[in-house]
């Protein structure tokens, strides 16, 4: 009988991944290099190796359940780009069309990439799959639209109805419960996927009115270790990308978006800071100690017994 082996094992080296790459975080040390951090209401130098990551999160398992660094070395090469991009725009406070359009897409994908937005995609797969499972309970195909666009935001396919439909119920029965059952790194349905909507968020991000906003002097910008918001971005945002310069995108006045540069006030700058601190899940970076201290939440009180 012959056997069947398996073909040459993948790369797998990197255990540790960031999903803000560290050129990033460098952008907002002090003069001196040190990064400082807000985490809970202790602030302290951390190293870029050591915030905004976690171990295997761009893994990406093959059909013999190998691990591999595919996803990684790609998100890899796309940061080197990046750097170079944020890099060129820093020293300008401008950007031109085609560089306006990079950013947003790279900004897109720090969205997709986050680990929040990973597992959000995971669950949300799992909702659909419930839902779907309960296809025959709407009396005709246009009520199982109105209740799917309501519930996911979009239409569904015009023939999932009636295809569905047809099916024994014990069959899609059957075909939820192994989707329920999928772990985020099977490679049937990985986390990772969430990376594969970068495109429709970017075209999303590129109808935006965006500003370049640079910090007057003096004054600077912090980045929590959730830049953006976990949904709707399409309702505006500000991300920093570095501590002199962020983006700041709001609804769009046209289809392609208005694009500007500016000097940030003072409220601009602390409506941003503020921003990042509450989206913050552990960790809000910057170049002054006594500023970060300064946007600490006020310790809870303890209640006497």
């Amino acid at each position: 009988m012959t056997q069947t082996s398996a073909p040459t094992p993948p790369k797998s080296e990197k255990q540790n991944q960031h999903f803000i790459p560290r050129w990033w975080l460098k952008a907002f040390a002090d003069r001196g290099g040190n990064i400082w951090a807000l985490q809970g209401d202790q602030v302290q130098v951390v190293g870029a190796g050591s915030v905004m990551s976690a171990d295997w999160i761009y893994t990406l398992f093959d059909s013999w359940w190998r691990p591999s660094d595919a996803v990684e070395d790609g998100l890899s090469k796309i940061e080197g780009t990046a750097s170079r991009l944020f890099r060129n725009i820093e020293a300008s406070g401008a950007a031109g069309d085609e560089d306006w359009s990079a950013l947003l897409w790279f900004i897109a994908l720090t969205a997709c990439r986050h680990p929040t937005t990973m597992d959000r995609s995971v669950e949300l797969s799992k909702e659909l799959g419930v839902f779907l499972s309960e296809v025959k309970t709407y009396p005709d195909g246009a009520a199982f639209e109105t209740a799917f666009e309501s519930r996911f935001g979009s239409k569904p396919p015009v023939d999932m109805h009636p295809i569905l439909s047809s099916l024994p119920q014990r069959t899609i029965d059957g075909s939820i419960l192994k989707l329920l059952e999928l772990q985020p790194y099977d490679p049937s349905m990985p986390q990772t996927d969430a990376l594969l909507a970068t495109d429709d968020v970017a075209a999303v991000m590129r109808s935006m009115d965006c500003r370049l906003l640079t910090a007057p002097a003096g004054a600077y910008y912090v980045l929590g270790d959730r830049p953006l918001p976990a949904k709707d971005v399409a309702h505006g945002f500000t991300i920093p990308l570095s501590k002199t310069l962020a983006l700041e995108a709001s609804p769009g006045s046209s289809s392609t978006g208005a694009r500007s540069s500016a000097e940030a006030t003072a409220d601009e700058i602390e409506a941003s800071n503020l921003a990042q601190v509450q989206r913050a899940e552990r960790t809000v970076i910057g170049p002054d100690r006594e500023a970060l201290r300064s946007l600490a939440p006020p310790p809870e009180k303890k209640v006497k017994r």
